[in-house]
């Protein structure tokens, strides 16, 4: 048996990924970013997917991961390099991933940031089935047929986040029409309800929001959740564990907050920003010890983050601190 911390060890079950199929290293990498929340790890096993031998969606998929991992620990500038590197090997995921992380509530953007984002998503021709992936592992393909309804629920969430309340309430009314369609996927209502909130959010009405969020249930099948954020519901279970928490239901938002990133490895995207509000609970129901070691998980994840997250750390240990 290979012991954990044993370098050569390690090495040599890298060589065997190397050697792995282009539909077991996804898994693997899967399995040690969810499982075991070892990001590091993860990041060695998602390298093998960029390797020149790989196709170029393999390679590609590689690049989104490491994109997602990357932003995880805080790491902006390195999330983006990562989406350049997979935007030269394809069009099908890149530009949807380049606005979800500028959707993102506690990534810091301008008003100049949102609209250069949201115009490069609406440059995005969706309906190019070039795009889409034939490769039969939902690793690759569960966005195949659902580019078009992620475009429309992005721009809106982009639209929201802008201030520009007309043009989401649109992105928002196109997306029932779908979902109401014939043979619609359940994908397009529940980015519906999902979009409506973060509207609503957005325009001082949280209550309406977290109703809307309550009131959502998750019907895709079940392994797309586990592949994709959006099939999942990840940022909708982040805004309802971020509105309990305001409103004073800490034991209810810790559930919703330590869900995240039990699904996907997309969706340790938000698991900073969870450890960080799970401290924040604890410390204000009178548990220093579970809130000092949130805290210190947090703070050694985003260790090496960007200095745009400076502020949030620094608040970070000041709390911890006092």
């Amino acid at each position: 048996m290979i012991e954990p911390s044993s370098s050569a060890g390690i090495d040599s079950v890298m060589t065997a990924f190397g050697r792995a199929p282009d539909t077991t290293v996804p898994i693997a990498l899967w399995s040690v970013a969810v499982f075991a929340q070892d990001i590091p790890g993860a990041e060695r096993i998602a390298r093998v997917m960029t390797e020149p031998a790989r196709p170029r969606e393999v390679r590609a998929q590689g690049h989104i991961l490491l994109a997602h991992l990357a932003l995880a620990r805080g790491r902006l500038t390195a999330a983006r390099s990562e989406l350049g590197a997979a935007a030269r090997l394809s069009g099908a995921e890149a530009p949807l991933v380049d606005a979800w992380f500028s959707a993102l509530p506690f990534v810091p953007q301008s008003k100049a940031d949102l609209d250069v984002a949201r115009a490069r998503l609406a440059r995005w021709n969706a309906e190019d089935t070039a795009s889409h992936s034939t490769h039969p592992s939902a690793f690759y393909s569960a966005h195949s047929d659902v580019h078009p309804i992620l475009k429309t629920y992005l721009l809106g969430l982009l639209d929201a986040r802008r201030g520009d309340r007309a043009e989401a309430m649109e992105r928002a009314a196109e997306l029932e029409a779908v979902g109401n369609g014939p043979e619609a996927p359940p994908l397009a209502l529940e980015l519906a309800q999902g979009l409506q909130a973060q509207i609503d959010l957005a325009a001082a009405g949280p209550d309406s929001a977290l109703a809307g969020l309550e009131a959502l249930r998750i019907e895709s099948w079940y392994e797309l959740t586990l592949v994709s954020p959006f099939y999942s519901g990840a940022l909708e279970r982040f805004t309802r564990a971020e509105l309990l928490r305001q409103r004073g239901r800490g034991e209810d938002a810790l559930a919703w907050y330590q869900s995240l990133g039990e699904n996907s490895e997309k969706e340790l995207v938000f698991l900073g920003p969870a450890l960080l509000a799970q401290a924040r609970i604890q410390r204000a129901l009178g548990r220093p010890k579970q809130a000092a070691l949130l805290y210190d998980a947090f703070l050694v994840l985003w260790q090496d983050s960007d200095p745009v997250f400076k502020a949030i750390l620094d608040s970070a240990r000041t709390e911890k601190s006092s």
